[in-house]
């Protein structure tokens, strides 16, 4: 009886060293995840605000741009407008002055 009694001694200390051992990987387990939801989740919704501000800034400079090109379009199109003008206001000057010399009789 002896032997049996020594039996069922080992087995309830190796069970309740294998419940030892359950017991502290579940606590790690835990602390792992405690880990987790104070760090690494944090971490994400940080990159993923990040990364929507990235994509607003990008479409508000993408925005910007292309009203930059239809100023410059503007710009050149106004300037073509006053080259014309110009242009037409010279030559009816200069249409004047000729008429101007004819009538005057000359330019000496």
């Amino acid at each position: 009886m002896t032997e049996i009694g020594e039996r069922i001694e080992s087995t309830l200390a190796e069970s309740a060293e294998k419940q030892g051992q359950i017991e502290q990987e579940d606590e790690l387990q835990q602390e792992k995840e405690i880990f987790f939801e104070s760090t690494i989740g944090p971490l994400n919704a940080f990159r993923e605000d990040m990364e929507q501000r990235m994509h607003s800034t990008f479409e508000v400079l993408l925005s910007i741009h292309e009203e930059i090109i239809c100023l410059k379009a503007r710009s050149n199109e106004l300037l073509g407008q006053v080259e014309e003008e110009t242009n037409a206001t010279s030559d009816s000057e200069s249409g004047r002055f000729g008429a101007g010399i004819l009538l005057s009789g000359g330019l000496g």
